[in-house]
């Protein structure tokens, strides 16, 4: 697979691809502990590749360790330390102690056993503070999403009170408007009550004057009939 890989690579003219398959190729055979093939397809990488990243430094570094190359290995661990991270350093800084110790230095081997000993506390406190910066990112984002939830749930109350005052507001005019109706009304057939009887009153006033009039009209007539006898 990593041979139709590099092939289709090569067709496509990708160097970099073309490197990074060459690269898993020297690893296979470092694992397979062909050491000679294996920096042979490491400085194969090197060359091909337009991108020299500390990995690829790594990788030929190793294989040139592995032969006993150790001048080279040391070169490119040199170089990987100036410029790659705390994982590559710490890798290069353990394979300098694992040199040193091939060549019976005792206190270099032990100074580069320290080196990549800081190297992994570094990369422990970069891990917990990258940990610590999700954990607040984390912390951040539910605090946000409590306070859009809080002013929703406050949105959600106004508008309800509102809802409410409306309603009270409502019945509260009904109620005014019905009691005022019910009050005209009952004014309206007061005064009616009021008319009818004030009518009916009248009616027999008029009926009473009017017996009245007719019991002096009757009461003169009779009286203008007894003079007349009177003065015959």
């Amino acid at each position: 697979y990593m041979d139709m890989a590099l092939e289709e690579a090569t067709s496509v003219g990708d160097s970099n691809m073309v490197g990074g398959v060459l690269q898993e190729k020297s690893l296979v055979y470092t694992k397979l502990k062909d050491y000679p093939q294996a920096l042979s397809l490491a400085k194969a990488a090197w060359e091909k590749s337009l991108v020299k990243d500390a990995n690829l430094a790594s990788r030929l570094a190793n294989c040139y360790a592995k032969v006993d190359s150790s001048r080279q290995a040391r070169e490119l661990y040199s170089a990987i330390i100036r410029t790659g991270n705390y994982e590559q350093q710490y890798l290069a800084y353990k394979d300098l102690a694992i040199l040193a110790a091939k060549d019976n230095d005792a206190s270099s081997s032990l100074a580069y056993s320290d080196s990549s000993y800081e190297c992994m506390e570094a990369i422990y406190m970069q891990a917990l503070k990258v940990k610590s910066e999700y954990y607040q990112d984390l912390i951040r984002l539910e605090m946000e999403n409590w306070q859009k939830e809080t002013e929703i749930l406050h949105k959600r109350i106004y508008i309800l009170c509102c809802l409410m005052l409306l309603v009270i507001v409502v019945m509260t005019g009904v109620y005014i408007y019905n009691n005022v109706r019910s009050k005209a009304k009952h004014k309206l057939a007061v005064e009616r009550e009021r008319h009818l009887l004030h009518e009916q009153f009248a009616r027999k006033e008029l009926k009473y004057k009017n017996a009245q009039l007719a019991l002096m009209r009757k009461m003169v007539m009779e009286r203008s009939r007894s003079e007349e006898r009177f003065s015959r």
